[in-house]
């Protein structure tokens, strides 16, 4: 897919959060994402409030500056812009409302994560209602990670749908990186037109998690075909920087092998 790509949801900032180590691997980083044609690249370290990466506004700000300074200095051509991964816990709602979050840069759109383990999705709802119910939009990070099966899945995700919240999911669920539930699922996400914007989550200058959209780009044309597919990774991206509201792509319907798959799967389960 030749086009210049956006990628919302990173962790290329170094001495920040899990992401790169230190400011060669971060240079690898970058160079990757420039080559498989991401131009824009929004940086979103995790803010955890009392949690192992409790990173301040300042803190988050300091850090992007860095890695757009590392950019000019090797003259790549990619904007960076800030925005943060704001998890979820009993302090988040308090340090929201001190102004402790990052939004993607210039919006009002901000990127939020929980436990994947968590027990009570009613509280993370609560949480996420609140945030939103301030004038903040939300959007909901790597959802395919939290849910244990496909219906569990469907019934929160098409809560937060009606809601109004975003999705974003990773290139690396899609690519098949992760378990195969986590593959499973999120494949579901997509073919059922509950995804707003797919991004690398990239942690690593080498590896599995880095910084490149191009392979997954490719993989979801050939699923779900080249209209949706410029929806997810041009159209949205386009509309998220412009403000404006993001598009929902249009539902795929499962082939009779896969209807026929799944009805063996569940048989097999009795």
């Amino acid at each position: 897919m030749k086009t210049e790509l956006c990628d919302f949801h990173s962790h290329g900032c170094w001495n920040i959060d899990d992401g790169v180590k230190d400011e060669s691997e971060a240079l690898i980083f970058l160079t990757t994402a420039v080559d498989s044609g991401i131009t824009k690249l929004f940086c979103t370290p995790h803010m955890i409030p009392n949690g192992k990466y409790d990173n301040s506004v300042e803190q988050v700000v300091a850090a992007v500056e860095r890695l757009k300074e590392l950019a000019l200095r090797h003259k790549l051509p990619i904007s960076i812009y800030k925005g943060s991964e704001f998890y979820l816990t009993e302090s988040s709602l308090d340090r929201f409302m001190a102004g402790n979050y990052v939004t993607f840069e210039s919006t009002n759109i901000l990127l939020v994560e929980y436990a994947k383990n968590v027990s009570n999705i009613r509280e993370i709802n609560d949480r996420i209602f609140e945030i939103s119910n301030s004038g903040i939009q939300i959007m909901i990070a790597h959802p395919e990670r939290y849910f244990s099966n496909e219906n569990e899945m469907m019934e929160c995700v098409n809560d937060w749908l009606a809601s109004g919240y975003y999705l974003q999911i990773n290139r690396s669920s899609l690519l098949g990186m992760h378990s195969d539930l986590i593959t499973s699922l999120s494949w579901k996400l997509l073919k059922e037109g509950c995804v707003h914007i797919i991004s690398s989550d990239a942690h690593t200058g080498v590896g599995n998690r880095i910084c490149r959209l191009d392979d997954v780009a490719e993989r979801v044309k050939q699923k779900i075909g080249i209209t949706n597919t410029e929806i997810l990774f041009i159209e949205n991206p386009r509309r998220l920087i412009n403000h404006e509201p993001l598009l929902r792509t249009k539902r795929i319907p499962p082939t009779l092998i896969e209807i026929i798959r799944k009805r063996i799967f569940r048989s097999t389960e009795y």
